[in-house]
């Protein structure tokens, strides 16, 4: 609904400018500059900024991720203080288990829930093993990481108490018969800081802030 919404809006405004232009009801040519200048800076403000905001709000992230979003599995909800990050899951023939996983940031508002900001979501680490994402002009962060492990992943914490979600992928047996999963993790991070420290299979990781 959000992207069919848009698209509905940006045709009106270019069929409004095409009756402008064809029917010559502005004498002067750089009023129609402005005009079509004006046309494609609403269409990019109406992509990046959801004005649904100031009219609407939603009772729940599931709400949200179908209105956004629109297809696809949620796979689980991660709880910030401000915000909550939904994991979820859509068909992709080629892939693995024919799936692929993506995140999205939602704000919540008071009770109510609140669409995101097309760039709402900021990357704040990334090192290839897992990455720490925040909610633009807000203090909540979450943790994505990844692991290869036979019989599922032994240990994952950090020095935070951060809970974390196991998401398995996809498992398959080795050239030695031994099952190895890979599987993904996700966890809200509270009061993040430097010398973070994420521990995998005991293996630790160390970042600056």
């Amino acid at each position: 609904m959000f992207g069919f919404l848009r698209t509905i809006i940006s045709i009106l405004f270019l069929v409004i400018v095409a009756i402008i232009i064809r029917k010559k009801l502005i004498k002067k040519k750089f009023i129609y500059i402005i005009i079509i200048i004006g046309f494609f800076l609403s269409s990019g403000t109406v992509t990046v900024f959801p004005i649904e905001n100031v009219f609407y709000s939603f009772d729940s992230p599931q709400a949200v991720f179908k209105y956004y979003v629109g297809k696809g599995e949620i796979n689980n909800v991660i709880y910030g203080k401000n915000s909550c990050m939904i994991v979820y899951s859509e068909f992709t023939p080629g892939i693995p288990m024919n799936k692929s996983y993506n995140k999205m940031i939602i704000p919540i508002k008071g009770n109510k829930y609140i669409l995101p900001f097309a760039y709402g979501m900021k990357t704040v680490y990334d090192c290839g093993r897992f990455t720490i994402y925040t909610l633009l002009n807000s203090k909540d962060y979450y943790i994505y990481a990844f692991d290869w492990s036979e019989n599922q992943t032994k240990e994952i914490h950090d020095n935070k108490g951060s809970k974390f979600i196991q998401i398995p992928i996809y498992t398959y047996v080795t050239d030695n018969n031994l099952k190895s999963t890979f599987s993904q993790f996700y966890a809200f991070i509270d009061n993040f800081s430097k010398n973070y420290c994420l521990t995998i299979n005991g293996e630790n990781y160390y970042i600056d802030k």
